[in-house]
C-alpha cells in the first residue's frame, strides 16, 4: 500500500473562531487522504483533543513580534522533518511565518478568510509590507469569496494560481429541517444577530436603527463574545434608549436557538465571507443583511437588503415585513436550495482535495 502523503497546516492558533472551525471540521476527512501535521503559531486551544484529527499537533510558541523569528525557524525544522507534499497556511501571520520557513519551496497554499485591506492591513502597515515583500507568483491562493480575492488581487497583487472555494456549513445546520416560521399572527417580529460582538460587524447601525423602531413591536437578540469595553459601550447605549435589543453573550448550539426566531441580521461594513447569514439561510430564516457585495453574492441575491448609509433603509424593511409586502415562504425555500447546491461540507471537501491533487501533480 502506497504511504500517504504529509501536509503541513499552520494556523494562528486554535481558539473557536471561523477559519479554526473550518480547518477542524475538515481534517477527518483531510486525513483519510493525507498524514496531517497540524502547526499553531500560539498555544491556544479550545477544542478537545478528539476533534483534531491529526498525526501530530505542534504549537511553536508564539507570544509576539520578538516570537517572529524564532517561529520562523522552528517551522522550517518542521517542514525539514516532515518533508510536506504540501502546506497550506491559515490567516495572514500564519502564512508569512510559513512563507518565510518555506526555504525548500514545498508547494505553499495561503488561504484568505477576510477583506485584508479592511480588516488586517489597515491595522497594521508591517503586516500589508511583509506581504507585499513576500508575494510570490508560485505559491498558491486560496480565497473564502471573489470579494476577497479580488481585495488581495488589487491591494497585493494576483497569482497565477488563485481559486475561490466558498466556506461550509456544519452538517447540523442541513439536518435541522426547519420551514420557515411564521410570525404571522404574532405580536412581536423576532430578530436574531450571531457573531463576534466588534466594530466591524456594525452594531451600531442597528441600535440607531431600533431606537426609530416602536418599542416591543420587534425584538433583537445578539449573540456573540465581545471585548468588555465595546460590548459596555453597546449597552449603555441600549439602556439611554430602552431599545428592544439583547446582548446574549456566545452561545453554543446555535443552529437550535436560530430556529426560536423569524428573521436573521448582520449590519456588517464588510466581511470575507459571512457564515453566520448561510448557517442561518440553512435552517430556513430569512435574511435581512447591509447591502455589501459579499452578501449579495453568496446569498445569490436571496435577502432584504438594506442601505448602511441611511438608518431608515432599515426601519422601512421592517416597516415593510409588518404589513406584509415580501414572499418571505419563498425566501425561507430559495434560500434552503442554495445552501445545498453551494454550501455543503462534502463540496467543499471536494474542492480543496482537487486543489491538492492539482498542486502535487
Amino acid at each position: 500500500m502506497t504511504a500517504k502523503p504529509t501536509i503541513v497546516f499552520v494556523i494562528d492558533n486554535l481558539g473557536r473562531g471561523g477559519a479554526e472551525t473550518l480547518l477542524v471540521g475538515i481534517l477527518p476527512d483531510i486525513a483519510q487522504h493525507y498524514n496531517i501535521v497540524l502547526v499553531t503559531l500560539a498555544d491556544k486551544c479550545d477544542f478537545d483533543n478528539q476533534e483534531l484529527s491529526c498525526c501530530q499537533k505542534i504549537s511553536l510558541g508564539f507570544t509576539g513580534k520578538l516570537s517572529f523569528i524564532p517561529a520562523v525557524i522552528k517551522l522550517r525544522n518542521i517542514f525539514k522533518k516532515y518533508q510536506p507534499s504540501i502546506i497550506h497556511a491559515h490567516l495572514t501571520l500564519s502564512s508569512q511565518v510559513a512563507r518565510f520557513a518555506n526555504t525548500k519551496k514545498y508547494p505553499l497554499i495561503y488561504s484568505v478568510h477576510s477583506v485584508l485591506s479592511s480588516n488586517v492591513f489597515n491595522q497594521s502597515r508591517f503586516l500589508k509590507m511583509t506581504e507585499k515583500f513576500l508575494f510570490n507568483h508560485k505559491n498558491y491562493l486560496i480565497a473564502v469569496s471573489s470579494v476577497a480575492l479580488h481585495d488581495y488581487e488589487i491591494h497585493i497583487g494576483k497569482l497565477k494560481n488563485s481559486f475561490v472555494i466558498n466556506n461550509y456549513i456544519a452538517d447540523e445546520f442541513l439536518q435541522q429541517g426547519l420551514a420557515y416560521n411564521v410570525f404571522a399572527g404574532q405580536p412581536v417580529i423576532k430578530l436574531a444577530a450571531v457573531g463576534n460582538i466588534k466594530e466591524i460587524k456594525n452594531y451600531e447601525y442597528l441600535l440607531d436603527a431600533f431606537a426609530n423602531i416602536e418599542r416591543g413591536k420587534v425584538i433583537l437578540d445578539i449573540y456573540g463574545k465581545a471585548d468588555t469595553q465595546y460590548l459596555s459601550q453597546l449597552q449603555s447605549f441600549i439602556n439611554k434608549h430602552n431599545l428592544s435589543v439583547n446582548l446574549k453573550g456566545p452561545a453554543s448550539s446555535i443552529h437550535t436557538i436560530l430556529s426560536n426566531y423569524h428573521f436573521f441580521v448582520m449590519s456588517s461594513k464588510n466581511e470575507g465571507f459571512g457564515i453566520a447569514a448561510i448557517e442561518a439561510m440553512a435552517i430556513g430564516l430569512p435574511l435581512i443583511l447591509s447591502n455589501i457585495e459579499v452578501f449579495r453574492n453568496i446569498t445569490y441575491g436571496n435577502a432584504l437588503f438594506f442601505n448602511l448609509s441611511d438608518i431608515n433603509s432599515f426601519v422601512n424593511i421592517i416597516k415593510a415585513i409588518q404589513n406584509n409586502a415580501y414572499n418571505l415562504a419563498d425566501l425561507s425555500a430559495n434560500g434552503k436550495n442554495i445552501v445545498q447546491q453551494h454550501y455543503t461540507k462534502s463540496m467543499y471537501i471536494d474542492k480543496m482535495l482537487a486543489v491538492y491533487k492539482s498542486i502535487r501533480t
